[in-house]
């Protein structure tokens, strides 16, 4: 549990040193409360849910039209 007053740094940091370096990309990665971006230093509310974002490695609009396109091929 972290003090009232902690930051999103600071719980980001409680996280890590809970599962370990591998588990995310802590240090590189940006950082949300429900999907909006904000600082390392915003205090977030009791219950708000913080986010690491990073790049996705592939555009989903692309994969589901590639699954699309390859789904239509069988059916005809």
């Amino acid at each position: 549990m972290l003090p009232d007053e902690a930051d999103i740094g600071a719980a980001i940091e409680a996280a890590r040193q809970r599962l370990g370096p591998d588990a995310g990309p802590w240090q590189t990665a940006a950082a949300g409360i429900f999907g909006i971006a904000r600082e390392r230093s915003h205090v977030p509310a009791d219950g708000d849910r913080i986010e690491l974002y990073r790049e996705l490695l592939i555009d989903p609009r692309r994969a589901r039209r590639d699954r699309a396109a390859r789904g239509s091929k069988g059916s005809g």
